[in-house]
């Protein structure tokens, strides 16, 4: 945790693992839901320097891309979220795969998981990631 904010109203600071505006838009969008779980919250990007090793390509990967962005981000902040897309493997699907995201947050102690909603590329799309 970091110290209090200093003059008044204590801000919650949300570190996102990413300096991706479509990123951080998002988070701001997330807990701006939520005022009373992060109340005048101040969202900031983060370039934590990820390794780019491609496109995840199943879920084990996509966790973790999600929690090392998390755990990487969480500097001088209340929370830190990692967002990852990535391949899973999906049976009865035209390609083997749907793309989905994750989202890590971690609060210095423990990560919380979550995962977005589904969807199939088209073949072609899959066939370039899986390929590398």
């Amino acid at each position: 945790m970091r110290p209090p904010h200093p003059g008044g109203i204590k801000k919650m600071k949300i570190n996102v693992g990413s300096k991706n505006q479509t990123k951080v838009a998002a988070v701001e969008e997330a807990v701006a839901l939520y005022p009373k779980l992060f109340p005048n919250p101040e969202v900031v990007g983060v370039d934590i320097g990820v390794e780019l090793y491609g496109h995840p390509k199943n879920i084990k990967e996509t966790v973790e891309g999600a929690v090392e962005r998390a755990k990487k981000a969480f500097i001088n902040c209340d929370y830190s979220f990692g967002l990852e897309g990535g391949l899973i493997k999906v049976p009865l699907t035209k390609t083997g795969y749907m793309e989905t995201g994750v989202c890590a947050i971690y609060d210095g102690k423990n990560f919380h998981l979550g995962l977005a909603p589904s969807f199939e590329w088209p073949k072609q799309v899959t066939e370039l990631i899986v390929s590398g």
